[in-house]
């Protein structure tokens, strides 16, 4: 029921991640057990890890499953999550926005942060003089040019 849910979830949570729980149902008027393997809680958006590319002006998180959830993604879906969007392309009316989904650097994928970190490696080699951002935002997908600032 679903007046139960929370005492139900209370329980699960005090067994903890790892555990084996028996579950009793009935189903079609016959009686069944079934053993599930708990596993840990998906991290939500405070748990996930962020990372900052200063040349960029760019600040992305972990994609969490809270952020897909919210916004109808598929569960496979991928990407990071901007946190904070370069103060060049806030001016832009059509800009960069906190929440927007960062899936490629200049035609590179961005699938997770490690990607992510491994893309912004590359781009502080070549040093190029723009960088093409594309997210992702909803049923919309933006491309996004800035201009890194180089020491």
């Amino acid at each position: 029921r679903e007046e139960d849910l929370g005492a139900f979830a209370e329980k699960l949570l005090r067994v903890g991640a790892g555990s084996e729980v028996r579950f009793g149902y009935l189903r079609a008027g016959e009686r069944g057990v079934t053993v599930a393997q708990l596993s840990p809680a998906p991290k939500t958006r405070r748990e996930a890890e962020t990372v900052e590319a200063e040349e960029l002006d760019l600040t992305v998180r972990e994609m969490t499953y809270d952020y897909l959830a919210t916004r109808y993604y598929e569960p496979d879906k991928k990407g990071v999550v901007v946190q904070k969007a370069p103060v060049a392309v806030r001016t832009n009316p059509n800009r960069v926005v906190r929440g927007d989904l960062l899936v490629k650097i200049d035609e590179r994928a961005v699938d997770d942060l490690v990607s992510f970190r491994k893309v912004v490696e590359e781009i502080r080699r070549e040093q190029p003089e723009e960088v093409v951002l594309f997210v992702d935002r909803g049923r919309e997908s933006f491309f996004f040019a800035v201009k890194p600032e180089w020491e």
